[in-house]
């Protein structure tokens, strides 16, 4: 549950930060409703945690939200990112990360 994805997260970050490496979570929606997103609160309390542990976090959430989630399936049966989604992601991500 969420207290074990809590520990195992402090613990990589720990890890990270003991050898320098650089760590950040980078947060995918479900691609589902994103007109009105049923999982808006989960964004938010993985980012409320990531920030009070030091640890970057960057949610794609308004990057994807209010669009047709239809457009970011692999098939519509398997709702996993295809590759407009990824490549909608690279791009964003070139900006946002702190290379």
């Amino acid at each position: 549950g969420w207290g074990h994805t809590r520990t195992l997260l402090r613990d990589i970050a720990d890890f990270c930060r003991a050898r320098d490496i650089k760590f950040t979570v980078i947060q995918f929606p479900l691609y589902y409703r994103l007109d009105d997103y049923p999982l808006a609160d989960i964004h938010q309390q993985l980012g409320e945690f990531a920030t009070s542990e030091g640890i970057e976090w960057i949610d794609l959430l308004p990057l994807f939200a209010g669009k047709d989630e239809r457009d970011y399936w692999v098939h519509p049966r398997d709702f996993h990112p295809n590759t407009r989604a990824h490549h909608e992601v690279a791009d964003f991500l070139y900006s946002a990360v702190k290379w």
